[in-house]
């Protein structure tokens, strides 16, 4: 602060002190943090105190004009004067806001921010914990194996591929399959490799069945296989016998064999009502929710597979070592016999029956033979079986890839023999052979 005048002088005062009323003639200057209290004394060691007993409210601001020219301050006790006190053009001075900035408000904020933390917090962890235990139920092992074995039942479609080798020490088998299954039309193609004392036979086939519950098989490559097991037998190719073969083998070799109800009338009407009866049965049950549902509760009651050993991931599915367990598997098909499902294929055949009064409830391992379950991660569909086992010096496994509610075509085949023209043709062999013995 500058030394006060000496003598006589007219120099012009110093203005004294103002009380700090904070207020502001531009937006770029910020605000004190904490203002002072409006009854309490400003005072300085070396310059007159002033005191204002007037609440902020009743503080009158002196107008003053506006003109251009610098920016300067001015207190409510000093003169305007237009020369020295100018305030910037379109700058008003701004009513004094007594919350402004205060050490409360700010507390209040800094509360608000960290209840805001805390509340996030607890949305991520509680809905984080959820979201865990969900995962965790729904990949559990029982939920994944039930899951897919429902998913298996109520699939719109199914196809596969797979292979079954069988071997021991003198014979060596293996199996290829291709199948496909939608609503109540199938086909399953099979090729059949047979090794024994060192020559392998093979021979493929196939079955196929419409909506209509007809059922068509063939097979295939039959005439070389034929003749194989000719020159092994010693048979002459010039002899009766052997023409009669090749004649009857010239008719069916890899020819479709249709085989309907009519067909079965001359044999059994019975038996031709009761296969036309199953065919509509099970074609119903495809698209009938609520019979599929009695069945998939049940085993949801009753889960006779069970984890024997848990395999881990490989491929994007889980891999579980099961077994069949006989506790639950006996109550689930003693139950089985109460759906709809059952009674209405009992009351097509009778001899469609479950019968399990020798069941044991008891349940075994057995550690010559182990099934493995591949299941996808998230659809929870199988999406491989395979089983192993060994029995007294034989020893077989087999490997399923399946694929559930793909689309699938299945048509009956444009031609094909009859079951009564199949007899026919059998007959004329047992007549050739009968003539050739009598020679």
């Amino acid at each position: 602060m500058p030394d006060e005048p000496q003598g006589n002088e007219q120099q012009p005062e110093p203005a004294p002190p103002a009380p700090q009323f904070n207020v502001f003639l531009s937006h770029n200057i910020e605000p004190e943090p904490e203002p002072s209290p409006v009854n309490s004394e400003v005072s300085s060691s070396t310059e007159p105190q002033a005191t204002v007993e007037a609440p902020v409210s009743e503080v009158h601001v002196p107008q003053i004009p506006v003109q251009n020219g610098p920016m300067t301050s001015f207190t409510p006790n000093q003169t305007a004067d237009p020369g020295q006190n100018r305030i910037p053009e379109g700058m008003m001075p701004q009513p004094i806001t007594p919350a402004m900035g205060s050490g409360k408000t700010k507390w209040f904020q800094t509360k608000k921010f960290i209840i805001g933390i805390v509340v996030a917090f607890l949305i991520v962890f509680v809905g984080g914990g959820s979201a865990f235990a969900y995962v965790s139920y729904y990949q559990s092992p029982q939920k994944v194996i039930s899951d897919s074995i429902i998913n298996a039942v109520t699939a719109k479609s199914i196809t596969f591929t797979g292979t079954m080798n069988v071997s021991n020490s003198t014979t060596k088998v293996s199996v290829t399959i291709n199948s496909k299954v939608a609503n109540a039309t199938g086909s399953f193609d099979a090729t059949l490799n047979i090794t024994l004392s060192g020559k392998t036979y093979s021979i493929n086939g196939s079955v196929l069945y419409d909506g209509t519950g007809d059922l068509y098989f063939k097979v295939g490559n039959l005439t070389n296989l034929v003749s194989q097991v000719k020159g092994s037998m010693g048979i002459p190719e010039a002899s009766t016998f052997s023409n009669a073969i090749d004649q009857l083998v010239s008719k069916i070799d890899g020819v479709w064999i249709k085989i309907s109800s009519q067909d079965l009338k001359p044999y059994s009407t019975d038996s031709s009502k009761a296969d036309t009866c199953v065919n509509n049965t099970l074609k119903e049950f495809r698209g009938d929710k609520s019979a599929i549902d009695q069945v998939t509760d049940l085993y949801v009651k009753n889960p006779f597979i069970v984890v024997q050993k848990n395999l881990g991931q490989a491929n994007g599915s889980f891999g579980y070592q099961i077994e069949v367990k006989n506790s639950e598997l006996k109550p689930f098909l003693d139950s089985l016999k109460t759906t709809k499902i059952y009674s209405e294929l009992h009351s097509c055949d009778s001899t469609i029956v479950i019968d399990t009064s020798s069941m044991s409830t008891t349940n075994t391992t057995d550690n010559n033979n182990t099934v493995n379950l591949w299941v996808s991660t998230w659809s929870h569909q199988m999406t491989k079986l395979e089983a192993s086992g060994t029995d007294s010096g034989t020893t077989g496994s087999m490997t399923i890839l399946p694929k559930f509610n793909q689309s699938v075509s299945i048509t009956a085949p444009s031609s094909s023999i009859t079951l009564t023209q199949l007899q026919s043709y059998i007959q004329t062999l047992v007549t050739s052979m009968s003539s050739s013995s009598q020679l």
